[in-house]
């Protein structure tokens, strides 16, 4: 699970059936807040500090958390 703070790269921009793309593969993002169980397959949701939608509904303004892997630090396995 992703923490608040936490960079991530996108890797599915799709957007959902009638949606319009708002992410983009390969950007970094920032996690600004953490939802668990967003869908019914269990799935927890993340809201990104890069992309503020504070008036639509939940389920418009999270991401599905598979979207994203983490932004690994290159300086953070240096000695």
């Amino acid at each position: 699970m992703f923490r608040i703070g936490q960079r991530v790269i996108c890797v599915r921009d799709e957007p959902p059936a009638g949606g319009v793309r708002v992410l983009q593969r390969g950007a970094v993002y920032t996690v600004s807040r953490v939802y668990p169980a967003l869908d019914a397959k269990g799935e927890y949701g993340v809201e990104l500090g890069e992309i503020t939608t504070p008036s639509l509904p939940l389920h418009l303004r999270a991401f599905e958390a598979s979207r994203f892997i983490p932004l690994v630090d290159a300086r953070a396995g240096a000695s």
